[in-house]
C-alpha cells in the first residue's frame, strides 16, 4: 500500500512518546471527533502519538489539535481496516502501538493502563469493554460474541486471547509480519494465536477501560457475522496453508464450532451480565449462527472480498445502529 506521511509535533512536547494511537477514518476528523475528545482527556496524553490514517488524513492534523505528543498522519485508501492499520503500524514511532476506533471511547486512565501494563513481560496488552448502547440485546449480543472474555467487568492477568482492535502490541513483534501484517491485524485472534506459539505473553489489563459502540441494527448485525466469519475462516485457512481438501474437510465440523462458541459466549455473560441471561440467548444464538455459515463459507470458497464488505460496519458505525440507538447518539460521555 502506498501511503503518504505527514506529522504536527506539537509545542506541549514530542520527547517520551510511549504509544502510538492509530486512528482510521474514511471522512476525516470529523467522523473521529469523539475518540478524539477522548484521546485529548487521556492522562497520558503527552506520551500518546496519534496517527490519523485515510484519505484525507493529512488534511486534518490541525482539526486534531495540540492536546497529545504528537500528531501524524498517513494518506491512504481504505480498502480493508487491517491494510489501513498495517499502513498506521509501519509509520508508527512508539514502542507499542494500539488501534483507536471512531465507534469506542477510552476512558481517561486508558493509556496511562496500557503503556504501565506494557512495562511488564507482554507482547501485547489489551484492555476491557463497557456497553456504549445497552438498551438492545443485539448490541449486548455483538459486544459478548466479538469480545466476550473481555467485556467489562473481567480480572486482571495473563490470556489466551485479547479483545482485536481494543489490543496494544509492541509494534516489533508486529513487523516481524512484514507484508502478512495487513491480513494478520484483520483477523487478531489469529495473529495473537501465533504471537503466543513464538513464546509471546498477552495480558488482560482492566484498568484500560473503553465504552463500545456495538452493531444493533438486525440487517447490519447479519452482514457484520456473516462476513467476520468468512474473513475468519479464510485467513486462517491462508496462514495456516491449507489445502483444498483439507478446508472442504471441515465444513461438516462448522456445528460443533458453533455449540463450542454458544458455551463460551455464554459463560462469559454468566461472567460479566448475567441478568441478561435467558433474554440475550436467542439473539446470541442468531449471530453466532449466521458467523458459523460464514465460516462455512470461508473454508469452502474462501474469502470473496468479506473484509472489504465490514469497512463501512467498522468504520461508519453510526450507519449499523437500531433507529432506537441512532435517535440517542450514544456518545463518549454516556448513552
Amino acid at each position: 500500500m502506498e501511503a503518504n506521511v505527514s506529522q504536527r509535533i506539537p509545542a506541549v512536547a514530542s520527547d517520551g512518546i510511549e504509544l502510538s494511537v492509530l486512528l482510521v477514518t474514511p471522512g476525516g476528523a470529523e467522523e473521529v471527533s469523539d475518540t478524539l475528545d477522548c484521546l485529548r482527556a487521556q492522562t497520558a496524553r503527552e506520551r500518546i502519538e496519534l496517527i490519523l490514517v485515510g484519505p484525507e488524513a493529512d488534511r486534518d492534523l490541525d482539526a486534531v489539535g495540540c492536546d497529545l505528543g504528537r500528531v501524524r498522519s498517513v494518506s491512504c485508501a481504505i480498502h480493508t481496516t487491517g491494510e489501513a492499520l498495517a499502513a498506521g503500524v509501519l509509520a508508527a514511532e512508539a514502542p507499542v502501538v494500539v488501534c483507536a476506533e471512531e465507534h469506542s471511547y477510552p476512558a481517561p486512565g486508558w493509556a496511562q493502563a496500557l503503556i504501565g501494563a506494557h512495562r511488564g513481560p507482554w507482547v501485547a496488552v489489551g484492555g476491557v469493554l463497557e456497553n456504549a448502547n445497552p438498551d438492545t440485546m443485539l448490541s449486548w449480543a455483538h459486544l459478548f460474541t466479538d469480545f466476550g472474555p473481555a467485556v467489562s467487568p473481567a480480572p486482571a492477568g495473563e490470556a489466551r486471547e485479547l479483545p482485536g482492535h481494543h489490543t496494544a502490541y509492541k509494534r516489533a513483534a508486529l513487523l516481524a509480519y512484514g507484508d502478512r501484517l495487513g491480513r494478520c491485524l484483520e483477523v487478531e485472534w489469529m495473529l495473537q494465536e501465533d504471537l503466543r506459539r513464538a513464546g509471546g505473553r498477552l495480558y488482560l489489563e482492566p484498568r484500560a477501560v473503553s465504552r463500545h459502540l456495538n452493531v444493533s441494527r438486525l440487517a447490519s448485525v447479519l452482514r457484520s457475522e456473516f462476513h467476520g466469519g468468512r474473513s475468519f475462516a479464510a485467513n486462517r485457512a491462508w496462514i495456516s496453508d491449507w489445502s483444498l481438501l483439507h478446508r472442504l474437510a471441515l465444513v461438516p465440523a462448522i456445528p460443533l464450532v458453533f455449540a463450542v462458541r454458544v458455551r463460551r459466549v455464554l459463560r462469559d455473560v454468566r461472567r460479566a451480565r448475567p441478568s441478561l441471561l435467558p433474554r440475550l440467548l436467542p439473539a446470541l444464538s442468531l449471530g453466532l449462527a449466521v458467523n458459523c455459515l460464514g465460516q462455512a463459507v470461508g473454508c469452502s470458497l474462501g474469502h470473496g472480498g468479506a473484509a472489504r464488505r465490514r469497512v463501512s460496519i467498522e468504520l461508519r458505525r453510526h450507519r449499523h445502529l437500531h433507529p432506537r440507538d441512532r435517535a440517542a447518539r450514544p456518545r463518549a460521555t454516556g448513552a
